[in-house]
Parts: C-alpha cells; sequence; structure tokens
C-alpha cells in the first residue's frame, strides 16, 4: 500500500514538474515581454532591447527548474531518498539568483 501511495504521489508531482516546464516553454516563445513571477509588472517592449531574449532567459528558468524537479523525482522515488522539497527550494532560489543577474545585465545591454 506504502509503495502505491508513493507512485501516486509521484504522478501527481510529476505533472505539478511538467506544468512547470511547459510555463518555460510557453514564455520561450512569446512574442512580447513576459512576466517572472505573477506580481511582477511585465516589462514594456521599448525598455528591453531584445525582447527574444529576455523571453529566452526567463523561459530557460522555468525549464531549468521543471526539468530538475522532474528528474530530482524519479530519482527520489527510486533511491526511497526523501530530500525532494529541498531540491525543489534549491531551484527556486538558484532560479531567483540567475533572474536577479540577469536583470541587470539585460539592463545594462
Amino acid at each position: 500500500m506504502l509503495t502505491f501511495m508513493k507512485l501516486c504521489c509521484l504522478v501527481i508531482m510529476e505533472a505539478f514538474a511538467a506544468v512547470i516546464f511547459l510555463e518555460g516553454i510557453l514564455q520561450w516563445k512569446q512574442k512580447e515581454p513576459v512576466r517572472f513571477w505573477s506580481e511582477e509588472q511585465a516589462a514594456e517592449e521599448n525598455a528591453v532591447k531584445n525582447v527574444e531574449i529576455y523571453n529566452r532567459i526567463h523561459g530557460s528558468l522555468w525549464m531549468i527548474l521543471g526539468g530538475v524537479s522532474m528528474i530530482s523525482l524519479i530519482v527520489n522515488y527510486l533511491t526511497g531518498a526523501a530530500h525532494t522539497g529541498f531540491t525543489v527550494l534549491c531551484g527556486i532560489v538558484v532560479m531567483f539568483v540567475i533572474h536577479q543577474i540577469t536583470g541587470k545585465i539585460l539592463r545594462r545591454a
């Protein structure tokens, strides 16, 4: 019974990780500047010199988080380890740091 519950949990969490990954793909393909977090205002098109690169950076961040989460969940299920939350938290922190660094670079360009 415990194995079935762990498998159900894996499927549900993989679905959420896939949604995060798909968000990255959608941001990658957008033609106008995208938002990073839900409360952040989208950059105006005239404030961003290269919208395609701007959107690809943001999309890449979400794809990295989704991909790392999916792989981590599978490894955790196979090994029986329970450090998924820590892995996802580290991924979010890395996303935030990369966002801050790339934001400064894009503003200078």
